[in-house]
């Protein structure tokens, strides 16, 4: 998606509330699944966490039940940040989860200040990405971890996504 007054390519806050309804209706599933594998993975239980590219902040949620310490849902977008406030807010977790508003490609984070940072999905609207992984290095600590992907947890989750997804817009990739 390219946006017509920057002439960036990526997400577009013409789409936040479509976005919100695909993530809460039918991704869904797959974020406490992924935010499972994420700890499993890396063993990071505790500490300073980091969504980049959240959305409306179903992977830092579901994260934020899993961990002790603090998680931030970092995203660009300003409209879709006020949803993951609202959302946030709705489900009680201020505490826990803190919106903010960033660039991968310029962190609004000092350095070594994350144990992990975390993304599902955001790589494909990145404009730079070494540079977007040298930001990511930049804020984690010393034996700080990432996991940055696409995946939809399980191969049967991405079936069942893949069959609604395809029936709401025939291009679907």
């Amino acid at each position: 998606m390219t946006d017509e007054v920057t002439g960036k390519t990526g997400f577009h806050d013409d789409y936040a509330e479509n976005f919100e309804d695909v993530a809460d209706n039918i991704f869904a599933p797959i974020y406490p699944v992924i935010s499972q594998q994420i700890t499993n993975r890396c063993q990071i239980m505790s500490g300073t966490f980091i969504d980049v590219g959240s959305g409306p902040a179903s992977l830092a949620i579901a994260l934020s039940k899993l961990v002790d310490g603090k998680v931030y849902a970092m995203d660009f977008s300003e409209k879709m940040l006020a949803i993951a406030k609202k959302k946030i807010e709705s489900r009680d977790l201020n505490a826990n989860v803190t919106p903010i508003f960033g660039d991968i490609h310029d962190m609004p984070f000092d350095d070594y200040f994350a144990d992990l940072v975390v993304s599902r999905g955001s790589l494909f609207f990145w404009q730079d990405v070494p540079e977007a992984f040298r930001e990511i290095y930049r804020v984690l600590k010393p034996g700080g971890m990432a996991y940055i992907g696409g995946g939809f947890g399980t191969a049967e989750l991405k079936s069942k996504i893949t069959q609604v997804m395809e029936k709401r817009d025939p291009t679907w990739p």
